[in-house]
């Protein structure tokens, strides 16, 4: 059966999939009932009235949808690295709006060593910031050292923050609570990543690539959805 795409959403990162769709030659049509694959955004909570049993869910955080064939995006290596890629260029324009300094200026704290945490401390260090990165695990912080980054244990924080004039958080868990305002600079600036709140009084900036570059968002919706046609599960 020949792939037909249906977007039910009208979002900025969706319309911009739509149309990275149809310059690759897919088909997009405008009704549920004849799509072969239902492009959906981030977490939706219902389905769309009206589409094929055996049509293909895709999009990400699919868990509230149950018992039909779908492709959750965030379940893909290769998203999660290019969303991950993506992410860091929006914190770094995030960070340069709220500085009045350079970069090579700039003492820069990335807490979290995961897949944010490596692209972004790639690209602070790549544009002349000083970076420390702050792992729990030893052994990253070894390879830190290895990769000409200065380490910190995430646990022992506290008063060594006071050199820092940005503090990026990616991990997903409290790592620094009120107490942390103490030791900070009155004019550092703390942007935080996580899924979930991991430094108080910080600017939250989840969900960033659908929400300051929707286009990028979008071309990656639509490249994996492409790519991931036949690949699905009932779940």
């Amino acid at each position: 059966m020949q792939t037909r795409f249906y977007i039910p959403e009208d979002t900025p990162t969706l319309a911009y999939a739509r149309e990275y769709l149809l310059r690759r030659g897919m088909p997009i049509v405008s009704e549920g009932r004849y799509a072969s694959h239902v492009l959906l955004g981030m977490a939706p909570k219902t389905l769309p009235e009206d589409i094929p049993e055996d049509a293909v869910v895709m999009g990400g955080k699919l868990q509230a949808l149950a018992g039909v064939r779908k492709v959750d995006f965030l379940e893909d290596p290769y998203f999660l690295a290019e969303n991950a890629k993506i992410t860091a260029h929006c914190a770094l324009s995030e960070l340069l709006l709220r500085l009045n300094s350079i970069l090579p200026e700039c003492p820069v704290l990335v807490i979290g060593w995961g897949r944010i945490g490596k692209c972004l401390a790639a690209l602070l260090k790549n544009c002349g910031a000083s970076v420390t990165v702050a792992s729990r695990s030893e052994a990253n912080r070894g390879l830190l050292h290895a990769l000409g980054y200065q380490a910190m244990d995430t646990a022992t924080l506290g008063s060594n923050l006071a050199g820092f004039r940005a503090i990026l958080n990616t991990a997903p868990e409290l790592v620094l609570d009120e107490t942390a305002d103490t030791f900070t600079r009155s004019d550092c600036v703390k942007l935080d990543l996580a899924s979930v709140p991991g430094m108080a009084h910080a600017v939250s900036l989840r969900g960033l690539p659908g929400k300051t570059a929707p286009e990028s968002a979008g071309r990656l919706m639509a490249l994996t959805a492409i790519r991931l046609q036949g690949e699905e599960g009932v779940l």
